[in-house]
């Protein structure tokens, strides 16, 4: 199935529960890699018109007996984005109620994650914003995920901070910050804030929701991890059954964040290739409706 996806130069926007979320050109699949059975979703005539549909944001959710396709796209650099969801159930492409806004600062709708019912996205580092204003340092927005007619009129975006330490040398050209969610621990689920600057690592779980408070779990230097590569440079890092997950130019490792395995180096793989960056998408390789731990990592190289 790799295979195929890669000969038609699918590129791969989304996995979960073993369904993959697929796009080529104009046209938007979900694939079933352990039965090869391959779903067209179609798409409103205006989204079609673009062309191009990359600066779409476009995810997938899952149940135990159906899946979601959520889309987010604006018109005329708002920022204020219509959503979209597509229910198996329902077979057709419905517009919510409400509008998601995304606030001053681009987000990185190619990362996005669902937690507790939502869908959450981290904004960039860059600095083109003025000090005064409100979206000056980085922020996570969240938008509240329902099922068709449950849709609660007071839906709204929600405004997440992230830690002080965090905000602290963001803009320097060195940070990139991600979140990733975190599996579910005594029923709880959270997320995790990761951030690389200057060859640091510095990972967050977020503690309580409503007022934005992070708890520190690790901070280390990269040279400080027990790599052998000489001055390695990282290409991109996940969070993946609890480790954090990175790459190299060489190598994909795990450095463990959990008590089992807290601060333990492992090397998963070379993969010899030249990239830019890296971009990992966490696979589960079991049918949709089996809740499984995600194993496997897909590359994307760009």
């Amino acid at each position: 199935m790799l295979g195929f996806i890669a000969r038609l130069r699918l590129k791969i926007l989304s996995s979960r529960n073993g369904l993959l979320l697929c796009l080529h050109r104009t046209k938007l699949f979900i694939i079933n890699p352990a039965t090869c059975y391959l779903l067209h979703i179609p798409l409103p005539n205006h989204l079609q018109q673009r062309g191009n549909l990359y600066s779409v944001s476009m995810t997938l959710e899952c149940d135990s007996d159906d899946y979601m396709l959520i889309l987010f796209y604006n018109n005329n650099w708002s920022s204020h984005f219509d959503c979209h969801v597509y229910s198996h159930k329902q077979g057709v492409l419905s517009l919510r109620k409400n509008c998601f806004v995304a606030g001053s600062r681009n987000l990185k709708f190619d990362m996005p994650v669902i937690c507790n019912g939502a869908i959450h996205f981290i904004s960039d580092c860059y600095i083109y914003l003025t000090e005064d204003s409100t979206c000056f340092r980085p922020y996570i927005m969240s938008y509240e995920i329902t099922n068709g007619d449950d849709e609660d009129e007071s839906v709204e975006t929600k405004f997440l901070r992230v830690p002080k330490e965090a905000r602290k040398g963001s803009h320097d050209d060195s940070c990139h910050m991600n979140i990733f969610k975190r599996g579910e621990v005594a029923g709880y689920q959270t997320i995790y804030l990761v951030r690389l600057r200057k060859r640091v690592f510095t990972v967050w779980i977020l503690t309580n929701y409503e007022s934005s408070s992070w708890r520190r779990i690790m901070k280390v230097r990269v040279k400080g991890m027990g790599l052998v590569e000489w001055n390695p440079v990282i290409k991109g890092f996940t969070v993946l059954n609890g480790d954090l997950v990175f790459a190299t130019k060489k190598k994909v490792y795990t450095y463990g964040l959990t008590s089992e395995k807290y601060m333990v180096l492992s090397e998963i793989c070379d993969y010899g290739c030249d990239s830019r960056f890296v971009r990992f998408v966490p696979y589960s390789d079991t049918l949709h409706h089996v809740e499984l731990v995600p194993k496997i990592c897909v590359l994307i190289f760009n």
